[in-house]
């Protein structure tokens, strides 16, 4: 029975000879001898020698008008994110550039023709936009494994993170028990009691603030005037005070 290919990856096997990449013959040739196919149709075609990988990275770049990440760039910036789990790199050939969320967020992949897989990435992030840069499959599933580890530790780690998440929902729990049975022990009537002093305390007016506040205020007068507690008993102060009537 000969193997099924998907639309992507039919896509991609059009553009490869649009692109002068392999002969038509050979191409056919090899997908007539599959009985399953592959994951990632250049990745595969690179490892049996049909294709040379710098040729298909810059092929696509030049067709898609997109950046090449290089090995170096790979190994600076490929990162793991908590949002992405390793099974979508593996299972879409891309690595995350950024551990943080900016907008638009970068990656590299190996085949910017899947659309839908990039649309899954988005929406993973919540929705923001990709900055795409084509790299070679194999620096890809390179960096993956730095990033992810290997699949049995990544299944070791997924484990550990149930493990904590369990434990953690537990002991809230715990504190809900814990608080439900000391609000059983109390009495209604103590609780309703201890409410209504509460908000007796908080309505009740501060006599030590208000009579603070107002001595500052009535300390407090125009600069432009003269001071008369000073002046009271003073003929100055009759003489100033007369001044100031002659100015009205």
């Amino acid at each position: 029975m000969p193997a099924e290919f998907s639309e992507v990856q039919v896509a991609f096997a059009e553009l490869i000879l649009e692109c002068n990449l392999i002969e038509l013959d050979v191409l056919q040739s090899w997908i007539d001898s599959l009985d399953v196919a592959p994951n990632d149709m250049g990745e595969t075609l690179i490892q049996k020698g049909l294709l040379k990988e710098f040729e298909l990275v810059n092929g696509l770049s030049k067709y898609f008008g997109l950046s090449v990440a290089s090995e170096i760039e790979l190994e600076m910036y490929a990162v793991p994110h908590p949002l992405i789990p390793r099974e979508l790199c593996t299972e879409l050939l891309f690595i995350p550039l950024s551990e943080a969320l900016p907008n638009p967020f970068p990656i590299a992949i190996s085949n910017p023709m899947d659309e839908q897989g990039l649309d899954h990435i988005s929406e993973l992030l919540g929705g923001l936009e990709l900055k795409v840069s084509l790299a070679s499959p194999i620096h890809l599933r390179h960096e993956i494994t730095s990033c992810y580890g290997t699949q049995e530790e990544w299944e070791v780690y997924k484990l550990q993170q149930e493990t904590e998440s369990a434990s953690t929902s537990d002991q809230v729990l715990g504190q809900d028990d814990e608080l439900n049975a000391l609000l059983g022990d109390l009495d209604a009537d103590e609780l309703l009691h201890a409410a209504d002093q509460a908000h007796l305390d908080i309505n009740q007016p501060d006599s030590t603030n208000v009579s603070s506040q107002d001595s500052s205020s009535f300390s407090t007068r125009p600069s432009s005037l003269p001071d008369w507690s000073k002046l009271a008993d003073d003929d100055a102060g009759v003489n100033a005070f007369k001044t100031l009537i002659d100015q009205h």
